[in-house]
């Protein structure tokens, strides 16, 4: 082999092994934003609750992280739609704020009477 095509093999090896490393960093950040995605009304409750994380893995009420204002407010910002222009970003802080203060946090429980929804299909 002529070893004056090696720079250029190595090259070429070391350009590939970077794209195929931003290929599998990408498909994990889609797998996490996945995985963050609400897919049931039990999980909707406990993301907004804080008493899962993102994995879907619930916490138990010992958990440091059970009902944690952060991790409440980073689930509820995923949970409201961001592409519904007319829910504004001050009316989507204030919501945010005003369920997750430490004194007055306010949790969803679906057995408590009163609950309805609105489905568009």
């Amino acid at each position: 082999m002529n070893f004056r095509f090696w720079p250029i093999l190595i090259i070429w090896v070391s350009a590939n092994q970077i794209g195929v490393a931003q290929i599998v960093s990408e498909t994990e950040e889609a797998e996490r934003q996945f995985r963050a995605e609400t897919k049931q009304i039990d999980q909707f409750v406990r993301r907004f609750n804080g008493e899962e994380i993102e994995s879907g893995e619930r916490l138990t009420e010992s958990s440091r992280e059970f009902r944690n204002p952060k991790l409440r407010k980073d689930f509820i910002q995923i949970l409201i739609d961001q592409t519904n222009s007319n829910i504004l970003p001050e009316l989507r802080n204030q919501f945010i704020t005003d369920v997750t203060k430490k004194e007055e946090s306010k949790f969803l429980d679906i057995h408590n009477p009163g609950w309805f929804a609105e489905v568009d299909a």
